[in-house]
């Protein structure tokens, strides 16, 4: 199946391949299919393990066995997948991760390049012989996201992404790329529009700790983010929160929540990672301001080994990547991050202000909010928005890594 963007570009999208396996269940009268399957152990588990994460979702309304087998395959997959697509000249090119499709999934995050594609914009699906446009809101829908999942639509000046060491040529255009998070134990994660004019009080509930916290907006916050902060996060706390964001040009969340339209004209697009007080969990979050207009690959480097010296590092992690879209020389930052963190994919993006406060998990690294407190501040808040930086927001769960450079 083929997409073309305004009659110009074909994306095909496929599903990764299936093993096939012939299996003998001998045939009697009122033959049962899911009975026949469960017969057999473990004929039930190994058929589920082939099937992507939609067709596990149906197959666990058939019956409770069903759920229960479709469930324990779902928690084994863990991992973060992605997908990623870009083009060059007018050809379009796909890539994904392994399990992308296949991997449990709590919400999904979609980067667009609001220079290259419009959520409005019309591709051409062929099907055989006969063709339908269909708007890039639906193809993400349909095509990408997998069904039932929750996700945001972030448009920004440019994507700038690194999911594994693939070499995208210069000449290479990126349209959009997409994340998605598996559930994290006892960490929930969640997304929704913050207005500071009008604050609800259920984002964060009494038995979280809020542990990482992303802003996107489309206008200079100024005075306002500091508002978000003290309804989200107390000043007593800010010290153990990774904080990251910038400005962009559209957000859209998906399904919508209600009354999305009106809140989104002036609110914040937040996404949060709460850790539950009283359960123990193996996470831990980070983050980190690099300032400097015109940094070398080597400088770039120094900059992100001191931040690792810095934090944790568990079996599981993911990475954002906010960068000033007017800096200089950061084409070669997402490269060289994949280079430090070989086995943390990293959604990048480019915004037009970068949102941000140093956030070091290890009790040995020191003052981390040393000389980020200007005047220009809150009282108590370290200053959070920037110009021709890298703001980096580090996620980790799991065992611990050795992690010390």
């Amino acid at each position: 199946m083929a997409y073309c963007s305004k009659g110009r570009v074909c994306i095909t999208l496929k599903k990764p391949s299936q093993l096939k396996t012939e299996v003998d269940v001998a045939a009697k009268e009122n033959f049962d299919f899911a009975e026949a399957l469960e017969s057999v152990y473990p004929l039930l588990e190994i058929v589920f393990s082939y099937l992507d994460y939609n067709d596990l979702q149906t197959a666990a309304l058939v019956k409770k066995s069903w759920q229960v087998t479709a469930s324990r395959i779902l928690e084994k997959r863990n991992d973060v997948s992605w997908i990623t697509v870009f083009r060059k000249k007018r050809q379009s090119y796909v890539h994904y991760s392994k399990n992308y499709l296949y991997n449990n999934i709590s919400l999904g995050i979609i980067l667009f390049n609001y220079r290259a594609v419009s959520l409005s914009d019309c591709f051409c699906c062929h099907e055989d012989v006969s063709s339908r446009k269909i708007k890039f809101s639906d193809f993400l829908a349909d095509q990408v996201v997998p069904s039932g999942t929750e996700y945001c639509v972030i448009g920004c000046p440019g994507v700038a992404s690194m999911f594994s060491k693939q070499v995208i040529n210069k000449s290479s255009v990126p349209l959009f790329d997409g994340c998605f998070i598996p559930p994290i134990p006892n960490v929930r994660v969640s997304m929704f529009y913050c207005n500071p004019i009008h604050m609800r009080d259920d984002h964060i509930k009494p038995n979280e700790r809020l542990k990482c916290l992303l802003l996107f907006c489309k206008i200079d916050l100024e005075e306002s983010v500091y508002d978000i902060f003290e309804h989200l996060l107390p000043e007593r706390d800010f010290r153990s929160v990774a904080v990251g964001g910038g400005i962009i040009r559209r957000t859209v969340l998906f399904p919508h929540p209600p009354d999305c339209l009106k809140i989104r004209k002036c609110g914040t697009l937040c996404i949060t990672f709460a850790e539950d007080m009283y359960c123990e969990s193996a996470f831990d979050t980070s983050s980190v301001v690099i300032n400097g207009n015109n940094l070398s690959s080597e400088d770039f480097e120094n900059e992100l080994l001191k931040f690792k010296n810095k934090i944790v590092i568990r079996s599981n992690s993911m990475a954002f990547r906010i960068c000033c879209s007017a800096k200089m020389r950061k084409n070669h930052e997402s490269r060289i991050f994949n280079k430090v963190f070989p086995l943390t994919p990293l959604l990048g993006l480019e915004a037009e202000g970068e949102i941000g406060w140093n956030c070091f998990n290890l009790p040995d690294s020191g003052d981390e909010f040393e000389g980020h407190k200007p005047k220009r501040a809150r009282e108590g808040y370290p200053t959070v928005q920037h110009q021709w930086s890298t703001v980096i927001v580090f996620v980790t769960w799991g065992h611990l890594l050795q992690n010390r450079v």
